[in-house]
């Protein structure tokens, strides 16, 4: 991958839009799958994506929403950091028995 940060950042996001349904839904009922990109914040080699996903967990049959923050690193095309930050209690409690 080539590119800006910001186009190096928008391809990863476009792969993890096309993802792999059988892995994703491995986990989550598909019908009930969503994902918003609310902002992509690029300041040189640094970018960071928030957002919501919605998902319904398969075990319990709970919805949740889950804000979500990545902070990736672009250097020469290629990320070399990708820190993921979310609302794990809202995940949490969709999987609680």
């Amino acid at each position: 991958m080539t590119g800006t940060t910001r186009d190096v950042v928008t391809e990863l996001l476009r792969r993890i839009g096309e993802g792999d349904p059988e892995r994703i839904a491995e986990h989550h009922v598909p019908e009930a799958v969503g994902t918003e990109i609310e902002r992509i914040l690029v300041d040189g080699p640094d970018a960071v994506v928030t957002g919501e996903i919605r998902r319904t967990a398969r075990a319990t049959h709970r919805s949740y929403r889950a804000r979500f923050a990545l902070h990736l690193t672009v250097e020469n095309g290629l990320i070399t950091r990708h820190p993921v930050y979310e609302d794990s209690l809202a995940v949490a409690r969709a999987f609680a028995p």
